[in-house]
């Protein structure tokens, strides 16, 4: 049997002066004299070392390739047109805000086309 290098404590919570208290004490006693508790452990740590054995034959591991980096070479041009997107719109709230509206008033008669004049005729 191997040394384990951890003590166990078994015990039971039961309330002070029970008369259940003796009675669990001289049992897990005997169970711990016969070797019983000893042997849980070790059979515990066998299963362990065998799970652990076992996934260690399971896994294979592969060098990466392009193949593995396909998402993140999609993802991540993909993430800089939002964050380009996002940036043009708070650029131009911003410039929004801070220029004044300007109303542009074409001043003259009805019968000339207002979108061939440059400047605006006043009428005296």
């Amino acid at each position: 049997m191997k040394e384990c290098f951890i003590s166990y404590n078994v015990g039971f919570a039961v309330p002070r002066n029970s008369i259940y208290e003796d009675r669990f004490n001289s049992v897990i006693k005997k169970l711990v004299e016969t070797g019983h508790v000893a042997k849980w452990i070790t059979d515990e740590m066998d299963n362990a070392a065998r799970a652990s054995q076992a996934k260690k034959a399971e896994t294979s591991a592969e060098p990466l390739s392009l193949h593995h980096l396909q998402a993140p070479m999609f993802f991540l041009p993909m993430t800089h047109l939002v964050a380009m997107l996002v940036f043009i719109v708070e650029v131009s709230s911003h410039l929004r805000k801070q220029s004044p509206t300007v109303k542009i008033m074409i001043v003259g008669s009805d019968s000339e086309d207002a979108t061939e004049r440059r400047e605006p005729k006043i009428r005296s």
